[in-house]
C-alpha cells in the first residue's frame, strides 16, 4: 500500500477502524496521521528476536506474554506498535491492542532513531500500566532505560547502557547485552 494511498485519519478511533480491516503492511498513528512502518533489517530482527527471547525465558509463561512487533500501545495522543511488548496474562489474544503493557522495546533503525530515542519513550511513559522502555540501537552496543520510579512517575531521563546487562528491578529482570549483541556490532 503506498503512502499516499493510506486514508486520512484523524483520531485514535479512526486509527482502530482502519487497523481493523487488516490492512497488508504494519502501521502506528503519530497522533496526527497514518505512519507506514517499513520491515526491519536483519541485523534489526535479531535484535527484536534476542530481546524478545532473554524476556520469554525468564518470565512465566503462565503469567505473562511477550509479543514482537504486533501488539499496540495506546498512549494519551498515539497507537504505537513497538518491537517487543510485555503484557500479564490473561490478555485479549485477539486485540490488536494491549491493555495492561509493562515492558516496551524499540529497536533504532537509521530512520526511526530520534522518534524511538525521544517522542516514543515520553509516550510509552504516559501509560500508566509501563514499568520500563528499552531502546536497543542497531548500529552500536548500547540500550537506553527508561524505568517507572517507586513513587509512580516515569524517570525522563533514560539510563545508557553499553556493557554487561540491563535490569529491570520491577521485574527482577536481566538482558546481557553481550548476548544481544554477538556477532551483530562491535
Amino acid at each position: 500500500m503506498a503512502h499516499d494511498l493510506l486514508p486520512r485519519v484523524q483520531t485514535k478511533s479512526d486509527f482502530r477502524a482502519f487497523i481493523a480491516t487488516e490492512p497488508e503492511g504494519r502501521f502506528e498513528f503519530d497522533g496526527e496521521q497514518i505512519v507506514a512502518m517499513t520491515g526491519g533489517t536483519n541485523r534489526h530482527n535479531i535484535l527484536t528476536k534476542r530481546s524478545a527471547a532473554s524476556l520469554d525465558g525468564q518470565l512465566d509463561p503462565t503469567l505473562w506474554l511477550v509479543l514482537q512487533h504486533n501488539g499496540g500501545v495506546e498512549t494519551e495522543q498515539t497507537i504505537r506498535y513497538p518491537d517487543v511488548l510485555v503484557t500479564p496474562l490473561p490478555a485479549d489474544l485477539e486485540a490488536r491492542i494491549v491493555s495492561s503493557p509493562t515492558i516496551v522495546i524499540e529497536v533504532t533503525s537509521p530512520s526511526t532513531a530520534t522518534t524511538d530515542l525521544t517522542d516514543k519513550p515520553i509516550e510509552y511513559g504516559s501509560v500508566d500500566t509501563i514499568e520500563a522502555v528499552l531502546v536497543f540501537r542497531h548500529d552500536a552496543r548500547s540500550c537506553a532505560v527508561w524505568q517507572r520510579r517507586t513513587d509512580g512517575t516515569f524517570d525522563p531521563t533514560p539510563q545508557l547502557i553499553t556493557a554487561g546487562r540491563v535490569s529491570l528491578a520491577s521485574q527482577s529482570l536481566e538482558l546481557q547485552l553481550a548476548m544481544i549483541y554477538d556477532g551483530l556490532v562491535d
